[in-house]
């Protein structure tokens, strides 16, 4: 999958998510799929500054939602890391 089409997904998943179609962790689900085996760092840092604040926002609101669900844990972390840079 090309940056692009991972950067398009996560704007899809933000989307169902702010309308209401996806809970918290049916979000970080579809967001740490799409970023393992990328540079997560990278991508995260390079999402348009409206996205990055639904997926911080999402964190900040229940940061327990990101672990609930199967997926690498470095990716985990990655977007854990990158979501509490934010509010350091």
């Amino acid at each position: 999958m090309l940056d692009g089409d991972v950067i398009s997904g996560l704007a899809r998943s933000a989307a169902n998510y702010r309308s209401g179609l996806f809970c918290p962790a049916e979000l970080w689900s579809q967001v740490t799929g799409l970023l393992a085996g990328h540079d997560a760092d990278r991508l995260l840092v390079e999402l348009p500054p409206e996205l990055q604040e639904v997926l911080r926002g999402a964190y900040r609101d229940r940061p327990a939602s990101l672990r609930s669900g199967p997926a690498e844990v470095e990716t985990y972390h990655c977007v854990e890391r990158w979501c509490r840079a934010a509010d350091a």
